[in-house]
């Protein structure tokens, strides 16, 4: 199977800025987090970077590449973590192939063009610029808040007992969504739509009275709507209607967008009770977003009484106004 290159380029880059893998922008970022992580080599491009160019013997020193799939300066990318790079862009990408040589050197090369840009922008001192530092501190502030998040939630769990319990207290709302199959006939007027009643009532075929009479793009097959759902109806009154009719009922005529409907309900299926296994997964994942989101509220209420916390109301325009008339 054929993958588009942009498409790979476009993960590739993705993982680049959001992955903690290795990528030097990224790696620049949790350094400023735990500086006392820095390497050696990651240490001598920040500095190069300050006194100017990297002089051609610099460059052109041979280093080893035992291990390293990709050296651009002094940035290398091992074989480790280029393979959590892969399994991370297959998470992505699933028909990406690491086997196919074509897909994999476009990998390389692309983590090879961005990083020798990486190098010229930390060469030019662009990483001092005051817009990248507020992004690096707002990025910094996101990865913190998301490791708090993830700390927190990691042991959350739903036992089996808790969703019983759920399901037998909420058991009847748990039932098959009902489906209808459907015909519709519409005319402009309700003159007209008075008339198609009686011939309906007469013993005349629903499905030629909208091949003939219909002004629907449902005309043509008789008024046929197919199988509907309550989300698929085209206004509420329609939906309305449907539910409260039997399977072989004809509706009276009823208002809508294009004019005055007639409907008939050949079939329906579903309400009956969903069984617990139907939903136990279901009721998991609701249960435990609810415990999620207690857990942080829970801890931002702890945080915002042990951290001294104060909004500027005023300020920001937020305070009632105040009557300064004598």
């Amino acid at each position: 199977m054929r993958i588009d290159s942009k498409r790979i380029g476009f993960y590739v880059l993705f993982l680049c800025v959001v992955s903690v893998l290795g990528c030097d922008q990224v790696q620049k970022f949790t350094q400023r987090i735990s500086p006392k992580k820095e390497k050696q080599g990651q240490l001598q491009i920040q500095q190069q970077a300050a006194t100017g160019p990297v002089s051609n013997s610099a460059v052109q020193q041979p280093q080893s590449m035992e291990n390293v799939v990709v050296r651009v300066g002094n940035w290398a990318l091992t074989k480790t973590d280029y393979d959590k790079r892969v399994a991370a862009l297959q998470e992505m990408i699933p028909d990406f192939d690491p086997q196919n040589k074509q897909q994999v050197r476009f990998i390389i090369e692309e983590l090879l063009q961005q990083q020798l840009f990486v190098q010229d922008a930390l060469r030019r001192g662009l990483d001092k610029d005051e817009d990248m530092e507020i992004a690096v501190q707002e990025f910094r502030n996101s990865l913190l808040a998301q490791k708090l998040a993830a700390d927190l939630l990691k042991d959350l769990a739903v036992s089996e007992e808790e969703i019983k319990a759920a399901y037998e207290q909420y058991k009847e709302n748990f039932t098959v969504p009902f489906q209808w199959k459907v015909r519709e006939i519409v005319v402009k007027n309700e003159a007209e739509a008075q008339d198609i009643v009686v011939q309906l009532n007469q013993g005349s075929a629903f499905e030629d009275l909208a091949q003939k009479r219909s002004i629907s793009s449902s005309a043509s097959k008789g008024g046929d709507l197919g199988i509907m759902m309550v989300e698929n109806f085209e206004f509420e009154k329609m939906a309305q209607t449907v539910f409260i009719l039997e399977p072989g009922q004809v509706s009276n005529y009823f208002k809508g967008p294009l004019g005055y409907y007639i409907v008939k309900v050949e079939s329906r299926t579903g309400g009956e009770s969903q069984s617990y296994d139907d939903v136990k997964a279901m009721i998991e994942q609701e249960l435990l977003m609810q415990k999620q989101q207690n857990a942080v509220l829970e801890h931002l209420d702890k945080l915002r009484s042990e951290i001294p916390n104060q909004i500027n109301e005023q300020l920001l325009g937020l305070s009632p106004e105040v009557n300064t008339q004598k």
